[in-house]
């Protein structure tokens, strides 16, 4: 039997990380060369978890730059996360979730 190794898709990576956020309270660690949607969504992963634990009552930001994918998953976990929470991207990203 052949087995065939495929690499990850950034869709498959993002829901990995958010899964593994909202079940076990954990951020995955990534590799230093993932695709910037991949950190995008690490690195602000981190932003909501240091402020939920710090119980801060000043507003984050959560920006997503230009990863469509992240700002459908942020804006779902953010709309049951405690907090105050400024959801945003580029102009771009803004103006196709809006049409």
């Amino acid at each position: 039997m052949q087995v065939i190794q495929l690499p990850l898709s950034k869709s498959i990576l993002i829901r990995k990380l958010f899964i593994n956020y909202i079940y076990f309270n954990e951020i995955v660690r990534i590799k230093t060369k993932v695709p910037e949607d991949i950190r995008i969504v690490f690195r602000n992963l981190l932003l909501i978890k240091n402020a939920v634990q710090r119980k801060d009552n000043q507003t984050v930001t959560i920006d997503v730059k230009d990863c469509g994918a992240a700002f459908r998953f942020f804006a779902a976990l953010l709309a049951c996360t405690e907090g105050r929470w400024l959801l945003t991207g580029t102009e771009r990203l803004l103006q196709r979730l809006c049409q």
